[in-house]
């Protein structure tokens, strides 16, 4: 009581006071960034991570932008294109480029080592003798055939090995740009350069399509619920100064949106709203309360504001626990600011919100719609526990059995529909060219040795036997070619001879890209067409691992890595952080509802319906086959987190609740509590499943199953844990509360 005068005596500063932040959060906003990379939110510290930055410093970058080029790629118009292209890309100064005019060429002319370009720039070929003379050429040699051709000779590949110190954004848009210029149709674009502008275009395109959706619904169902602008202009307030708030606070700790924190402004939107919801539906239960308006707002706001905080609580404590054992920062940093903006909707739902209200006239009761199907509901509820519990039971069982079947992904290129350009372009890729997932094992030894090469080579044609491993490269390989021409035995020659060959290598990117300066450290890469099936990866370093440490000794290391590895990373750090999150909101809620309730056994008996829930959400994915991925991997804790917040306010009002009998405590609860639990259900509800016309697939599936973890929250905190009560007794003490 005395926090409700304290907030209605002070209402005009709180006002004036929530106006100048929201002025200071709003101009910061502004200057929010985008940047849906997922390596970029990997810990620096992981020793993984670690290796593969230093592979991208030490060989002229990891990330490789790929263009596709289709049609009749032996032709001179073709050829004459991509040349061109090819220059314009090199004084852009990305990186190093790999294309047919580009690509060096090692050959036997007579019995001569040659090393030379593949084309001649300077002369490309015109007539059709001499294009049917390379046509030959490349199709007869397996360095070229699958790797920078496909094997049908209609694609062709530019590779773009972009330095470290490229935005890589920014350089996809500009590749983009400049190959449209030669090639303005007929073209494909690939890797990860390319998907991480296609999510940042998506992310935009969803944050201007979804949220003006979700204000509709919002707006919508407020109307229909409370059927007053106060009852939509107030819970839309709130949560629209706690985004503001939010994304200025990110802005000024230089926290960019990401493909997960991008979803934070509508989570407020959906979840935000709630506990305005609930102060507004007690402010009009006692519209007859004989009270004027300053303490009508004041008797109102002071019987529901601890139910709300706890509310706000549970559902931070849901949020916050994703920074516990996440791998990805995204993740964290999500859990951190969705949390924040949760604490910031429920200060402004409790100062801002009731400050207004005192401000505005007693609204009548009538107003409002009575829910008549919920109300018989309810009242079967109470006179059949039995068959609502039978009920609940044979849902969860069934929901049960789809635990077993919960698949994972992590795959960046399944976040598009298979029939959009992105997933197509992967498709192409990877059916053609053996796909852009690469695998690399940085060698580090002495690399003019013939012992160490040799080494290189046994796990150069192990890599070569796999069906799902295409484009091997090594320098032991080229040294292997080179030395064939020479001496007409494609082996690893003496110490001599290897140093006399990559001489004549020197200072062309062919060896810049495989070995460093002071040939002590070279570089296995392949394409892994199925890179990023988390199962395949796994079966690969199973039986790659123990390889690598039998050719590694003293003299030579072997050391694996490369983006499906980093899956791998990521994959684990989803399940820990799921299991990790998932026991502390658990954890910590339950020490909420036992001081809630003052009693253990009342707690226990509150954990119920999010525990039923869970089972069906985790069910739902399994049945349904849903992947556990990046986003989906959230629900978990914002079930609990969110959920909680309908049995704490039902529970709270049983306890208030003076009938005698519990059947007609039971029912008052329903026909009150309830109400607010159902307007707030639709709400939230409504919010999340406007996520399922993102653009990106992931988003969808967590708008989906948040929605539904909504529905099953509500569903269980109205008609199990009612049932549940009714039908034992002894439970019933645990939660009368003070009136008997």
């Amino acid at each position: 009581m005395a926090f409700s005068h304290f907030i209605i005596k002070n209402r005009v500063w709180i006002i004036i006071a929530i106006i100048i932040i929201t002025v200071f959060f709003a101009l910061s906003a502004l200057k929010l960034n985008i940047d849906s990379d997922v390596l970029n939110t990997l810990p620096k510290d992981d020793i993984n991570v670690q290796t593969f930055n230093y592979i991208g410093d030490t060989f002229n970058g990891n990330h490789i932008a790929i263009i596709v080029i289709e049609g009749n790629i032996i032709s001179n118009s073709i050829l004459k294109n991509i040349h061109m292209l090819t220059d314009s890309l090199n004084i852009m100064d990305f990186g190093s480029i790999i294309s047919l005019t580009s690509i060096t060429d090692i050959r036997n002319n007579k019995g001569i080592l040659e090393i030379g370009p593949l084309i001649d720039r300077d002369e490309l070929p015109l007539n059709s003798d001499e294009l049917d003379s390379l046509t030959t050429y490349i199709k007869n040699n397996d360095d070229y055939k699958g790797t920078i051709i496909s094997s049908d000779m209609q694609s062709s590949l530019l590779l773009i090995k972009l330095s470290p110190l490229v935005d890589k954004t920014i350089a996809a848009e500009q590749i983009e740009s400049i190959t449209n210029h030669f090639f303005p149709e007929n073209t494909r674009f690939g890797g990860h350069p390319f998907l991480i502008k296609d999510i940042n275009i998506a992310i935009v395109k969803d944050l201007k399509l979804l949220i003006p959706i979700l204000c509709f619904l919002i707006i919508a169902v407020l109307g229909i619920s409370f059927r007053s602008f106060r009852g939509i202009a107030l819970p839309l307030l709130s949560v629209a100064i706690s985004i503001i708030w939010t994304i200025g606070l990110m802005a000024l700790l230089n926290k960019p949106f990401t493909l997960i924190s991008n979803i934070i402004p509508v989570v407020l939107l959906a979840v935000g709203s709630a506990y305005s919801i609930h102060l507004l539906s007690r402010y009009n239960e006692d519209s007859n309360c004989g009270k004027a308006r300053i303490e009508h707002t004041e008797y109102s706001f002071s019987h529901v504001v601890l139910p709300i905080i706890l509310a706000g609580l549970t559902t931070f404590i849901g949020f916050i626990s994703f920074i516990f054992g996440s791998f990805l920062l995204m993740i964290r940093d999500f859990g951190i600011f969705a949390s924040i903006g949760v604490l910031f909707a429920l200060l402004i739902s409790i100062t801002l919100t009731p400050a207004i209200l005192s401000f505005l006239p007693n609204k009548k009761k009538q107003g409002e719609i009575v829910f008549t199907p919920i109300n018989h509901l309810n009242r079967f509820i109470v006179r059949h526990p039995v068959y609502v519990l039978m009920a609940g039971m044979i849902i969860a069982m069934i929901m049960f059995s789809g635990l077993f079947f919960i698949e994972r992904k992590v795959d960046i290129a399944d976040y598009f529909d298979k029939d959009t350009y992105t997933s197509q372009s992967a498709m192409l890729i990877r059916e053609k060219f053996g796909g852009s997932d690469y695998i690399q094992i940085l060698v580090q030894g002495n690399l003019r040795d013939s012992t160490n090469l040799a080494k290189m080579d046994v796990l150069v044609n192990r890599l070569k036997k796999e069906k799902d491993i295409h484009n091997v490269s090594a320098i032991s390989e080229i040294i292997k070619k080179m030395n064939s021409i020479v001496e007409g035995k494609k082996i690893i020659p003496s110490n001599r001879k290897i140093g006399n060959l990559i001489f004549l290598l020197e200072g062309d990117n062919i060896i810049a890209n495989l070995i460093n300066t002071q040939f002590n450290e070279g570089l296995v890469q392949a394409s892994f067409e199925n890179g990023m099936q988390i199962k395949r990866v796994n079966i690969f370093m199973k039986e790659y691992n123990p390889l690598l440490d039998s050719l590694s000794n003293e003299n030579i290391k072997f050391i694996m890595s490369g983006m499906p590895l980093l899956n791998i990373d990521i994959d684990r750090s989803i399940i820990r952080s799921q299991i990790n999150s998932l026991l502390i909101a658990s954890l910590l809620i339950f020490i909420i509802l036992c001081i809630l309730l003052k009693n253990v056994i009342a707690g226990l008996i509150g954990i119920i319906p999010i525990s039923f829930t869970l089972i069906v959400i985790f069910g739902i994915m399994g049945l349904f086959k849903i992947p556990l991925d990046i986003a989906t991997a959230l629900v978990g804790s914002i079930t609990i987190g969110i959920g909680i917040d309908y049995t704490i306010h039902f529970l709270e009002r049983l306890k208030k609740e003076k009938h005698e009998n519990m059947k007609g405590r039971m029912l008052a609860t329903l026909n009150s509590s309830g109400r607010a639990i159902f307007i707030n259900m639709l709400t939230v509800a409504s919010g999340f499943l406007v996520l399922t016309f993102a653009e990106l697939v992931p988003l969808r599936r967590f708008g989906l199953l948040t929605a539904i973890t909504m529905l099953s929250s509500a569903f269980a905190a109205t008609t199990i844990l009612p049932s549940i009560i009714l039908l034992f007794p002894k439970i019933q003490k645990f939660v009368k509360g003070g009136n008997k």
